[in-house]
Formats: C-alpha cells, sequence, structure tokens
C-alpha cells in the first residue's frame, strides 16, 4: 500500500515540474518530423543571449590567468638546482664514466694474456 502511495506522490511531483513547460510534443501516429525538428532545435536563436563571457569575466579570467602563470613560475624556480648542485652533479656524473672506462678496460687487459 505505501509503494502505490509513494508513486501517486512522484506522480503528483512530476506534474509541478512539467507546469508552464511552453513546448510540449505528443508523439503518436501524427507526429510529423517537422514538429520533433522544432522541439529539439536549439535555443540559441532567442534574443538576449550572450554568447562566451562579458568583459568583466574576461578581464577577470585574464587576471586569474597571469596569478597563475606566476605562480608556477615561481614553483619552478623552487625546484631548479643551484650552481653548486650542478656542478657536483657533472663531477660524478666524470667520476662514474672514468670508472666505467676503466673497469672495461681492466677486463680486457685480463684476457688478452695467453695462458
Amino acid at each position: 500500500m505505501a509503494v502505490i502511495e509513494e508513486a501517486r506522490e512522484g506522480e503528483e511531483n512530476l506534474d509541478k515540474y512539467f507546469e508552464g513547460v511552453e513546448k510540449l510534443v505528443k508523439l503518436d501516429a501524427n507526429t510529423d518530423l517537422e514538429q520533433l525538428e522544432e522541439f529539439f532545435k536549439d535555443s540559441d536563436d532567442d534574443e538576449g543571449v550572450v554568447d562566451g563571457p562579458t568583459e568583466a569575466e574576461q578581464i577577470m579570467l585574464k587576471e586569474n590567468i597571469a596569478k597563475f602563470k606566476e605562480g608556477v613560475k615561481k614553483e619552478r624556480e623552487k625546484y631548479q638546482p643551484t650552481a653548486a648542485e650542478k656542478i657536483l652533479a657533472v663531477m660524478k656524473s666524470i667520476i662514474l664514466r672514468a670508472l666505467a672506462f676503466y673497469l672495461i678496460m681492466w677486463l680486457f687487459k685480463r684476457n688478452s694474456t695467453p695462458g
């Protein structure tokens, strides 16, 4: 019984939502394609509808973009290595390459002696 009452209440709520609907198409055998196209036609043709942001919104958008880019620039600067870190990284790379070269040459010398 409660389910039936809830269903009836739901129907009443739907009627409230659809009050004052300007366009309504009832689908039946007499429905034309033109009626359907008119129903689904975009409402962009309405007057008074402004496409895109207003001038104030454009100014705010430009300011927000400028602030965002400035914040990104500051954040990137935080993670840039200092001059000393760059020098140490280059030195470490050279030392590791020299050790690898020495190891390879040592292996070649060791295997080249006839036994």
